[in-house]
């Protein structure tokens, strides 16, 4: 695992993090294909992974999700080592831990035995993204102008605090959905390795994506245009500025085949989900007006989605396996007369290139077929509405007949 191989010295900086903030914490590795017993008994599917035991317990350790930088581990792991909220007895506590990160969340509650208080330790002991705190004291309820039991999302940025009542939040999902993303999100929010995963979070799933170069002479007009588009989405179209320039983003930009800086800067709206759909903007003059139009439109379904394709080869159907892409896609397998065996790879993938030769073996065996066709299709770069491919390589078989339904494969 190339992954796992980079981790030696991050975990070497972060067991002197731990070190420095006298955190109660001890760090370990342990080979998960050797120990393979232990990995499945701890739900370990993915490598590298990180997992937090509670003092003397082997039941539910926590996995951490987050990035796999020193300060980051060392911070998830300080804050899990101990209670899930942060006890705030006096305002000058209360404003260090305001002060704290750039975005907090504190519970006042009067009744230190409340059924409310009770659930809202409970979701901050489940919830790592946002630092949780928690209050009776009376003068820290003055200093902040708050009367009843409330939960106060503090920020460093936007309108700076928001506070809900525990029954405007739906309590337990509100605190995670709509306090968290809807209202703990600038705006407009940078992607970075820092925000990736309140982004990615699942809870607001449709983005709007402006990729830019933020060093060039336009962007600062440009960056104001699509800024001002975003109030009125709040909690319904999540903002993103991601700048073309950081070498850390091109993954992203490979992803949505803007790796070509000729083609910058570029608008892409898309729906997180498993499928990814894609909507890109008929226009070039990203004004406040046109992206507001553009997204009011997505959310009136007025909007076509977007599915990359490379052009059809020439020969494309003259191959024993059949060469397929995005444009031919949907013609050629959903045909009612013929049994499609369809093969997704990406050419980076290891088992896709130990699987290429047999997979033309079976074309060359079924290549005077009638009605038995072999094929294949670059998923990395083709995309199709119909097909949801997780992974890499993917077999999919789509039968002859009415309403063709497809059968997949992975073995």
């Amino acid at each position: 695992c190339e992954q796992c191989s980079e981790l030696p010295p991050k975990l070497a900086r972060t067991v002197e993090l731990l070190r420095e903030r006298g955190a109660p914490v001890r760090l370990g590795s342990l080979d998960g294909e050797t120990h393979a017993t232990l990995a499945t008994e701890f739900d370990v599917s993915h490598y590298p992974d990180f997992l937090l035991f509670d003092p003397g317990s082997r039941a539910k350790p926590r996995h951490y999700h987050a990035q796999r930088e020193a300060e980051a581990l060392a911070k998830w792991a300080t804050r899990r080592a101990g209670p899930p909220a942060v006890t705030v007895a006096t305002t000058a506590e209360a404003q260090a831990f305001v002060d704290s990160d750039s975005l907090v969340l504190l519970g006042f509650f009067k009744d230190t035995e409340s059924r409310d208080l009770k659930t809202f330790l409970e979701i901050a002991d489940t919830y790592d993204e946002v630092p949780f705190g928690v209050t009776s004291s009376e003068e820290v309820f003055a200093k902040y102008g708050v009367s009843t039991d409330s939960i106060v999302l503090f920020k460093k940025f936007d309108e700076g605090q928001k506070s809900f009542t525990p029954i405007d939040l739906n309590f337990r999902h509100g605190i995670k959905s709509h306090t968290a993303v809807v209202h703990g999100c600038e705006c407009l929010c940078g992607c970075t390795v820092q925000t990736f995963p309140l982004l990615f979070s699942g809870l607001v799933n449709v983005h709007i994506l402006l990729f830019a170069n933020a060093s060039s002479e336009g962007f600062p007009e440009l960056f104001e245009q699509f800024k001002a588009a975003a109030p009125p989405f709040r909690g319904k179209i999540l903002f993103v500025l991601l700048n073309s320039a950081v070498p850390e983003n091109d993954n992203v930009l490979d992803l949505f085949e803007l790796t070509d800086g000729a083609r910058l800067p570029a608008i892409r709206l898309v729906k997180v989900n498993k499928d990814m759909v894609k909507h890109v903007p008929s226009f070039s003059d990203f004004t406040t007006a046109n992206i507001t139009s553009f997204c009011q439109d997505y959310l009136d379904e007025h909007n076509k989605p977007f599915s990359k394709s490379q052009e059809i080869p020439k020969d494309w159907n003259k191959r024993p396996v059949k060469v397929l892409v995005g444009k031919n896609f949907d013609e050629f397998v959903f045909d009612e007369t013929k049994n499609v065996f369809v093969e997704f790879y990406a050419s980076w993938c290891d088992h896709c290139k130990k699987l290429a030769p047999v997979w033309e073996q079976l074309g060359v065996q079924y290549k005077d077929h009638d009605n038995i066709v072999i094929a294949k299709m670059d998923a990395e770069k083709n995309e199709v509405a119909a097909v949801h491919i997780p992974g890499y390589p993917k077999i999919k078989y789509f039968p002859a007949g009415p309403g063709k339904k497809v059968r997949s494969s992975s073995s």
